[in-house]
């Protein structure tokens, strides 16, 4: 028997990824790494093989994506294979991301067959080299440690799991199994080219480091499985300590000082990631809340994006979500005219500061005071004693440049006129909102 056939059955019966007959959706491209995973299955002893259902995208994006179609389509005949087939229609793809938008079509369409199927299982093909080229690319572009350590062999998916038997198969062994027993498979010609960076990470940097040590494959698959099982260990030990530092969700910063630093750093992380749920959360955001916790500020807030602020009262620390009413947009005209409205204020502003925009403040705007220096809308808002509530909804009027020089209902920035400001100026009217009281330089 096939070496390769003989440890895909070990693993087969050690993982249990599947039941005997149990319905499962294979994605198959006609590509070697499919047709091998494709040939397993079909080779397996009868005791241990699933029913396969074979699910085919065509993207449309290739002359021979016909006829790879038909040649699956031959092929599942002669082996009495069910075989959906979905195409990607070329008036749906965008100008830009395809690779992207393609993966979104494909995954939408596996998932609704799992659930046409009633299958609880979803098998792609991905390999060894696959892994170590996403480990490779996370690496390179940074981001939260327990996000580097690759693909999982089987996560949630749909109705049920997405599982890559192949993962700890190296292309190279995939490639001689399909010789071995002759079978076809179609290349895709997209895959050499280097416009997509996986390619490059595929075609030139992998290459390069195979060439230093042949068994960098191996050694980044077992930095990603040491990185995997670190993380749910230290989430483990974490969940425990936020059950010490929590109340209602929320992080209670008396409980957390009692920890060490490493142990503080380590919670805030967890809450904001595991807790919370926020994946895309940059390392410079946790640093700034973590600083903002332990700092001796009574009160303090973070716009984190997407609608999400940090919000410290005291003693406790938890992160609001933004309603839709809060996101809004809002109109200029509501708030500047160029004619005169009763009750607006009348400033003056030069040409190459028009036009005008309206937005929500930003931590780092400031406006300019009579003598010169400036100060930190912020600093403002905290002085005036304005609730943390408005002043996450704070607005501000900006110039051309986006300095901001109307805080909206609280204090104009202060602007040098020359002379000849009349002539060459243009007169605005900012109306005032609300009644709130009104402070200029």
């Amino acid at each position: 028997m096939n070496n390769l056939q003989t440890k895909f059955e070990r693993d087969l019966q050690r993982d249990r990824f599947f039941y005997s007959k149990e319905p499962v959706i294979v994605a198959v491209s006609t590509g070697s790494d499919s047709m091998c995973l494709l040939m397993l299955l079909l080779s397996l002893p009868t005791n241990l093989q699933p029913t396969i259902v074979v699910a085919h995208v065509n993207h449309e994006l290739r002359h021979q994506s016909a006829e790879e179609e038909r040649f699956l389509a031959q092929f599942c005949q002669q082996h009495h294979l069910k075989l959906e087939v979905s195409h990607w229609p070329k008036e749906q793809h965008p100008a830009t991301g395809i690779e992207t938008a393609a993966r979104g079509f494909r995954y939408q369409f596996f998932e609704a067959l799992m659930n046409k199927y009633e299958s609880a299982k979803l098998l792609t093909a991905h390999h060894l080299n696959d892994q170590a080229e996403t480990i490779l690319m996370k690496l390179t572009r940074g981001g939260q440690l327990s996000q580097l350590s690759g693909m999982a062999t089987r996560r949630q998916f749909g109705p049920g799991e997405l599982i890559r038997p192949l993962l700890h198969y190296s292309k190279a062994e995939l490639r001689e199994y399909l010789t071995q027993n002759q079978v076809r498979y179609y290349e895709d010609q997209t895959n050499q080219t280097l416009e997509f960076s996986r390619n490059r990470y595929r075609n030139q940097i992998l290459p390069l480091l195979t060439k230093e040590n042949n068994e960098v494959l191996n050694h980044l698959a077992s930095f990603g499985n040491q990185l995997a099982e670190l993380t749910q260990f230290a989430d483990l030990q974490l969940g425990r300590l936020w059950q010490q530092v929590s109340h209602d969700g929320n992080l209670v910063i008396s409980q957390l000082s009692k920890l060490s630093q490493i142990e503080r750093h380590q919670v805030v992380r967890y809450w904001l990631i595991n807790i919370e749920q926020l994946v895309d959360i940059k390392e410079s955001q946790i640093e700034t809340v973590e600083q903002l916790v332990q700092s001796e500020t009574a009160q303090a807030q973070l716009d984190l994006g997407n609608q999400i602020v940090f919000e410290k009262e005291y003693q406790v620390a938890k992160l609001s979500r933004l309603s839709n009413a809060v996101a809004q947009e809002f109109k200029l005209e509501d708030f500047v005219s160029t004619k005169p409205v009763t009750g607006a204020i009348e400033i003056w502003l030069p040409p190459e500061a028009l036009p005008l925009t309206i937005r929500k403040a930003d931590s780092d705007d400031e406006i300019r005071l009579k003598d010169g220096h400036h100060q930190k809308v912020r600093r403002i808002l905290i002085d005036q004693k304005v609730p943390n509530a408005d002043r996450l909804q704070q607005l501000v009027v900006v110039t051309r440049q986006n300095e901001p020089i109307w805080i909206v209902n609280r204090k104009f920035t202060y602007l040098e006129r020359p002379d000849d400001y009349k002539t060459n100026w243009q007169k605005l009217y900012f109306m005032p909102q609300l009644n709130h009281n009104l402070k200029g330089d």
